[in-house]
């Protein structure tokens, strides 16, 4: 995160070249949250607020995020309106009261987050019901060329993996799978019917053992056990269920891919 503080920092380059996120994603976290207030929605880790941005029109209030200052300054207004930016960590939310938030989002960001610090501010802001989500892509994919694909993330992991931040570039590249959670998922009859509002969903039934090793919970007072789902999404942009995580978390990594090559 301290490449983005640096005073060398391009932040408007940022805003042009950094992949956004598809449509459909936005239907799920919404779809997820459905039931829940749409009073107010934050971004934390908002970089330039391409996800505050899109959720303005659903939410009365959004506010945004981000530890650096460059970030914020260019932050992303919608055609009328106003997002509230500031510049602020997401281990540190004491400029916002308790129970005040409806629905969380990060996007690629929290790879970077102190989960032992970020899961008690978050159990404070939030009011009942409320939904956290977690954003992740992975690496750039050729989908309909997988030997550039292996060049590419031969160049990505050998030449230049010495230039990748860590843990956190690992942590993006297992698509958030080693970010703990506050509670230890559990799954129970509210799952379907959390599932039944999600667009378009495919249900992989792919045992959770097959799939990942939970890390053990971290944080966990004020949260409750319960059904939720991990999200993510095959190189057609098709979203499929992998696995159930904590209750009002909907973890949603969508492996955004890209063909760059002609096919």
């Amino acid at each position: 995160m301290t490449t983005f503080a640096k005073s060398s920092f391009d932040a408007a380059g940022y805003l042009t070249s950094r992949p956004t996120y598809p449509a459909k994603l936005y239907d799920v976290i919404l779809a997820y949250h459905r039931g829940g207030s749409t009073t107010h929605a934050l971004d934390i880790g908002c970089g330039p607020g391409f996800m505050a941005r899109a959720l303005f029109p659903h939410f009365t209030k959004v506010s945004a995020q981000d530890p650096s200052e460059k970030m914020v300054s260019v932050g992303i207004q919608p055609d009328s309106g106003h997002i509230d930016y500031s510049v602020g960590s997401a281990e540190d939310m004491s400029s916002l009261p308790a129970n005040s938030v409806d629905l969380v989002v990060a996007g690629q960001a929290a790879h970077w987050f102190d989960h032992s610090k970020v899961w008690p501010e978050l159990a404070r802001v939030l009011r009942p019901k409320g939904t956290v989500a977690y954003v992740g892509y992975g690496e750039l994919e050729f989908t309909t060329h997988p030997r550039a694909t292996a060049i590419f993330r031969e160049l990505m992991r050998g030449d230049l993996g010495g230039y990748w931040p860590q843990p956190g570039r690992s942590i993006v590249e297992g698509l958030l799978d080693r970010v703990p959670f506050p509670v230890n998922p559990t799954l129970n009859t509210e799952t379907d019917a959390l599932l039944s509002k999600v667009p378009d969903l495919e249900k992989t039934g792919i045992p959770i053992a097959d799939r990942i090793d939970e890390p053990p919970p971290i944080a966990g007072e004020g949260w409750d056990a319960g059904s939720a789902v991990r999200i993510k999404s095959s190189t057609e942009g098709r979203p499929l269920v992998t696995r159930p995580i904590a209750h009002n978390l909907v973890h949603s990594d969508f492996s955004h891919t890209r063909t760059l090559l002609p096919p």
